[in-house]
């Protein structure tokens, strides 16, 4: 089979024949409304989004002003050892197209800033910020910011201090959010080289609480013992995801020593089902991410393995979620051995020569999104180029598998990931990336492109805007953390919200969509806040449609609505413990076509209207005018 980077090079060939494409400035250039079209060509164009992301590293989104529209986290690159690095929050203003920057208070650990994990400390349903910086002895610090009602007029935040409220800790790795104890609280959980143990920081106003894990930890027959606790990898990709089905979100730990899948139980703890590690020779896993790979709605596991080459490996779930049975778990751990193909591992031939960033400021990673809505993610990424200071980002588009990769497998829907040479991409694979993330600029459900680069010796960010013509629908949700219930608290996130719901396809064949909110928090995993599930093309309303977050009694732990518009964008908020009492707010998304519905609507209506009319006034006329005549006949 053709090797990926050759691949690319035959797409760069095509990039340069197909570089006079027509590139606009704005975001708003895309945008369509009832009395305005535009005639640009189906594309991925490059767009201007700011002029503050010359020397800045982009490291995390979130809603900071409550507006649904995403903001990003930039740091400033680290020009020596013994420099600061100036911390923003971007704005997107929707009416000029562009981001607008609010700087920081410096942070107080001195160090490189390696990882910022936005969440909502205080509970107060707006977004905070945690910093994460490496000192020079090896360890992490961290550095807690609050915002204090952030708008477009401005943006200030104020640093808190926690020092004096808990233990020691020294840190090797990087923390995980989650909300491990099921309170819908931002939770970040830790190993304290110290006491050689793991602990979660639950947020209160003025202090933190430490809860060990140990306490979260299940002890029934089912479980694995686990007699030692082992630090997490230096990167590593710990998840908060659902694998098994119950649309609660389960943990899965990275460490030296393998991959921990814990399944949340019954009530409030973690039970301990496997720890997978690669004892292929020669190989190892270099990253990893979750995703609906194959239409099935269960989660599989998607890694990168340096392996002769580094190659995608997929470990698919073994069972199905049923579209009538949603959010069900499970009977058993649903994963095969990763070391080895099997019925359900799938070993792509094709290798990739992965770019690594000599800096470190961002980790390799896979990064899975649908963007052509067709039910099944693709994967972006950045291979190496000839420069050592720059790669070159890549879509590997999810696509049937019918070759010998997938000849052994045993689940439906096999497949493959291929590199794109659509000529919609020419722009963006000519970009000196150090990274790329998915982005929704302008919050239609299309994936756009952020991509991290550096040129003519300088990092800056691009943005890339999605304006790909699909025939196909989609389905954006919102888990918050129930602060509240207003529009006002749309900027708080929770960590592994899992969603699911049934569609209806054109063959009138059920099928179930699956997503997982922010499953990863390390090392800059630049993951959008909300979750855009593609549905393919359907002529249904969505029948059923659940989320799930990961409280302590699972009976009590979703909540479905019914029926659901498609192109829909909706947000959940579960401000209690009871299901019943959660709200959720939709908004429908209209595209082109259904603007030209409802204008050529409209036309034929004022024209039905006007022949009604017309022949009404004819029948007035000879109405009068026999009427008329009748008075003439009388006198």
């Amino acid at each position: 089979m053709i090797k990926i980077h050759k691949v690319l090079s035959i797409a760069l060939v095509i990039s340069v024949i197909f570089s006079g494409v027509l590139a606009l400035k704005n975001a708003n250039d895309f945008k369509s409304s009832l009395f305005k079209f535009n005639s640009i060509p189906s594309g991925v164009y490059e767009i201007e989004i700011g002029d503050y992301f010359t020397n800045r590293i982009l490291m995390a989104y979130g809603d900071y002003n409550g507006d649904k529209y995403t903001d990003m986290i930039t740091v400033t690159s680290l020009q020596n050892p013994g420099s600061s690095q100036t911390i923003s929050v971007n704005l997107w203003s929707t009416q000029d197209g562009r981001f607008v920057e609010y700087d920081l208070p410096v942070p107080k650990c001195k160090g490189a800033i390696k990882n910022i994990i936005p969440g909502d400390i205080n509970f107060d349903g707006q977004l905070d910020m945690v910093v994460v910086t490496a000192q020079g002895n090896g360890q992490f610090c961290l550095d807690f910011f609050k915002q204090n009602n952030c708008m477009m007029s401005g943006c200030p935040f104020e640093s808190l201090d926690f020092s004096a409220t808990f233990n020691p800790i020294q840190m090797k790795s990087q923390p995980i959010a989650g909300d491990f104890t099921g309170q819908h609280f931002f939770q970040l959980m830790i190993y304290n080289s110290l006491t050689q143990k793991r602990e979660i920081f639950e947020f209160q106003p003025d202090r933190i609480v430490n809860v060990h894990f140990l306490d979260l930890y299940s002890k029934d027959d089912n479980c694995q013992d686990y007699p030692n606790q082992f630090d997490f990898s230096v990167p590593h990709f710990s998840s908060v995801v659902d694998f098994n089905g119950d649309c609660r979100a389960d943990l899965v730990i990275q460490t030296q020593q393998g991959i921990e899948f814990w399944a949340k139980d019954d009530n409030k703890n973690f039970c301990l089902v496997a720890i997978q590690q690669m004892k292929r020779a020669g190989a190892s896993i270099v990253s990893f991410t979750f995703a609906d790979v194959n239409f099935d709605g269960s989660i599989d596991m998607v890694a990168l393995v340096q392996d002769n080459g580094y190659r995608i490996v997929t470990m698919y779930n073994k069972f199905r979620v049923s579209a009538s049975n949603l959010c069900s778990k499970f009977k058993q751990y649903p994963y095969e051995l990763i070391s080895s193909p099997s019925s359900y591992v799938q070993y792509q031939d094709e290798t990739i020569d992965v770019y690594s960033n000599n800096q470190g400021y961002l980790p390799v990673q896979i990064r899975m999104g649908d963007i052509n809505w067709d039910g099944q993610p693709d994967i972006i990424i950045t291979t190496n180029t000839a420069g050592a200071n720059y790669g070159q980002p890549i879509i590997l588009t999810n696509s049937d598998c019918n070759d010998s990769d997938c000849a052994n497998l045993s689940v439906s829907n096999k497949r493959q990931f291929l590199p794109s040479t659509s000529s919609n991409f020419n722009s963006l694979y000519k970009t000196q990336a150090i990274n790329i993330a998915f982005f929704d600029i302008n919050e239609d459900g299309k994936l756009d492109f952020m991509v991290n680069t550096f040129e003519n010796g300088m990092y800056s960010i691009r943005c890339f805007f999605n304006y790909i013509q699909n025939d196909a629908f989609f389905l954006k949700a919102l888990g918050l953390n129930g602060q509240c219930t207003t529009s006002s608290c749309q900027s708080s996130v929770y960590y592994g919200a899992s969603y699911q719901c049934k569609v209806t396809t054109l063959d009138t064949q059920y099928k179930t969509a699956t997503g997982a909110q922010l499953t990863q928090s390390a090392n800059g995993a630049l993951q959008l806040p909300f979750v855009i599930l593609g549905l393919s093309r359907t002529n249904n309303y969505i029948e059923n449609f659940s989320v799930g977050l990961s409280q302590p009694d699972a009976d009590t732990s979703t909540r479905s609505w019914t029926p659901i518009i498609p192109n829909s964008q909706l947000i959940i908020f579960p401000y209690t413990l009871d299901p019943s009492k959660w709200e959720i707010s939709i908004f429908v998304q209209p595209n082109d076509a259904l603007i030209i519905v409802i204008i050529v609507t409209v036309i034929i209506l004022a024209i039905l209207g006007s022949i009604i009319i017309y022949y009404r006034r004819q029948e007035i006329n000879q109405d009068t005018q026999n009427q008329e005549e009748f008075l003439k006949m009388i006198r």
